[in-house]
């Protein structure tokens, strides 16, 4: 674990650097405390295959809009898809078996790796040197 640092006030009297500073640092797996999954994976292709730029001051007051947009978009979305499953019983248990699969599928591969390793490691304790 690094040590903290200490803070120091910025020329406006506010603390750190900001949201800008933050947003200026990676996110890499090692600093969010975990492994890298599918979705840190999904997002660093993204991030490297759109271009880096800039932002002009005028975009700081344009990112609350921003997050509204996305905010509102995806609220949007999740509300017409249970819409959906409520209105057609046929997409529900669709819905459902989908869930019911992923579950089973990962409960699997858990106890796949787990006794695996298991395994193995109970054959090298028996393996004479």
């Amino acid at each position: 674990m690094q040590p903290l640092k200490k803070r120091t006030r910025g020329a406006n009297g506010s603390r750190g650097g900001g949201a800008r500073a933050r947003a200026s640092q990676e996110l890499t797996p090692s600093a969010l405390g975990g492994p890298a999954g599918p979705l840190h994976a999904v997002i660093a292709v993204i991030c490297a295959v759109l271009p880096r730029r800039r932002h002009a001051e005028g975009s700081a007051r344009a990112q609350p809009l921003v997050y509204m947009a996305w905010h509102m978009g995806l609220t949007t979305m999740t509300l017409v898809l249970t819409r959906l499953l409520w209105s057609f019983q046929g997409a529900h248990t669709l819905f459902l078996l989908f869930v019911l699969s992923v579950s089973a599928w990962n409960g699997a591969c858990f106890y796949f790796e787990y006794f695996a390793k298991r395994y193995v490691s109970s054959l090298q304790s028996k393996k004479p040197e």
